[in-house]
């Protein structure tokens, strides 16, 4: 059940000032969070991540996702602290080919020395925003009488 990112989520997580919040599931059930600054969205809408470690925790756990039918989790934090998690599928680990030499070169010519382990290709189910004002209205709404009673107090 695929779901198409807005304009507003496709240019958050394409922008590089967004901080990029990878969430896995281990074989225990414990979270696995990793920063993952490759994490766009490519131009068929898809989340693509570059995993450096083939070995890594994470490329274990979404590949377990992959197997299993599991999801993952992106958390997209904005340079102002808003926040948006988007809930995706893995669907595909290119270990070859045309995009993974093309983000291969893109990462030697980076002059970091690293390597390329997977391109993971992770398809949207849902996204929403996680901000601290749209989540205090979202729960007021739901919960009206849930509050201190020193906010109810007429000034």
């Amino acid at each position: 059940m695929e779901t198409t990112l807005n304009r507003e989520i496709i240019e958050l997580v394409n922008s590089p000032g967004t901080i990029k919040i990878l969430g896995t599931v281990d074989a225990d059930g414990a979270p696995r969070l990793a920063v993952k600054e490759s994490l766009r969205v490519n131009g068929q809408g898809l989340l693509e991540y570059d995993e450096l470690i083939e070995t890594s925790e994470t490329n274990r756990n979404v590949l377990r996702a992959l197997w299993f039918g599991g999801t993952v989790r992106a958390l997209l934090v904005t340079p102002g602290g808003n926040s948006h998690w988007i809930l995706a599928r893995p669907v595909k680990t290119l270990v070859s080919g045309e995009l993974f030499r093309k983000r291969y070169e893109a990462i030697r010519a980076s002059g970091r020395d690293l390597d390329l382990g997977a391109v993971w290709i992770l398809e949207p189910i849902s996204f929403f925003e996680n901000g601290l004002e749209k989540r205090r209205l979202e729960e007021e709404a739901k919960h009206p009488l849930l509050r201190h009673l020193d906010r109810l107090a007429v000034v």
